[in-house]
């Protein structure tokens, strides 16, 4: 069964052959991209999406969901937040 129709199994309230790996992981996606800092995940769109993107296919996950760290909402209405700059534990 492919990704797609597992989770359209489930969806469909049907029994895929095992249970779709959908993880809610954010930032700590970075740390599959060798050099990613916490601070180019969260700042570029294009690192966000080149982070999760290969996290998928290193861990075989089966579907992805965009989302960042809650500061970034934080933020959307003017709350103050500071991004680290520290390098990839990579």
């Amino acid at each position: 069964m492919r990704p797609r129709e597992r989770i359209e199994c489930v969806l469909n309230n049907r029994t895929p052959d095992y249970i779709p790996i959908f993880p809610k992981i954010s930032h700590a996606v970075c740390r599959v991209i060798k050099g990613m800092s916490m601070h180019d995940y969260m700042t570029d769109p294009r690192n966000m999406a080149n982070a999760i993107i290969a996290a998928a296919k290193v861990y075989g996950w089966d579907g992805v969901g965009i989302m960042t760290d809650i500061a970034n909402e934080g933020m959307a209405i003017g709350s103050k937040f500071k991004i680290p700059r520290v390098k990839s534990m990579i």
